[in-house]
């Protein structure tokens, strides 16, 4: 199997710049979808540039899509971090029991 490699050739921090900008300009929630056409980013893209912009850009677990930090309120940053915190804990759980697996079934 061959896969097809994807090369973004901007830099990182021109796309965030962009759409930080662009989600600053909102007062309401972006769809990843209406990102996508108005900046041509894919979803993947604005997941991972979400993950990389150290809290500007807010989103997660049963979020209506992406917002500027500066747009958003304290329940919804507190709503938006406390799903955070229990995915990370149910994500650090699993790796665990991965772990304990593959070691238990190691030494069978």
């Amino acid at each position: 199997m061959q896969y097809a490699l994807q090369f973004d050739e901007t830099k990182p921090g021109d796309d965030l710049a962009a759409l930080c900008a662009f989600l600053r300009n909102l007062t309401n929630w972006a769809s990843a979808q209406t990102i996508s056409q108005r900046l041509g980013l894919t979803e993947r893209k604005i997941r991972d540039l979400a993950s990389k912009s150290k809290g500007l850009i807010v989103s997660g677990p049963g979020s209506p899509g992406y917002k500027h930090v500066t747009r958003c309120t304290g329940e919804e940053v507190d709503r938006i971090a406390l799903r955070l915190q229990a995915q990370a804990k149910i994500m650090s759980t699993r790796a665990g029991d991965i772990r304990a697996k593959f070691h238990k079934t190691d030494s069978l």
